[in-house]
């Protein structure tokens, strides 16, 4: 059995942590804050800005501000490049 390396050991350090909680850790080491990282993870599970914004209790106006700084954050374009970018963190998380 090899030893795991840090990365390793910081993402299984718990092992009943949440996949939410990975994929949220993962996306603020990206640069975004928990707002941001839990509007990313909704548009990967394909809800709508004002479906986002109830459930985070928000505006949708809002919901937008926070979806273009993260793009800019993770220089993507666009909503569609989001959802494949989250999707991505998914599969390398196992999920």
């Amino acid at each position: 059995m090899s030893i795991p390396t840090t990365a390793e050991q910081e993402d299984f350090a718990d092992p009943v942590q949440l996949p939410e909680q990975l994929l949220m850790r993962r996306l603020m080491t990206r640069g975004l804050t928990a707002s941001e990282a839990r509007i990313a993870l909704l548009v990967g599970d394909g809800l709508t800005n004002r479906e986002i914004g109830v459930r985070c209790g928000h505006r949708e106006n809002t919901v937008k501000v926070y979806l273009y700084r993260t793009y800019g954050k993770l220089s993507l374009a666009n909503r569609a490049e989001l959802a494949v970018f989250v999707a991505g963190l998914v599969v390398s998380a196992g999920g």
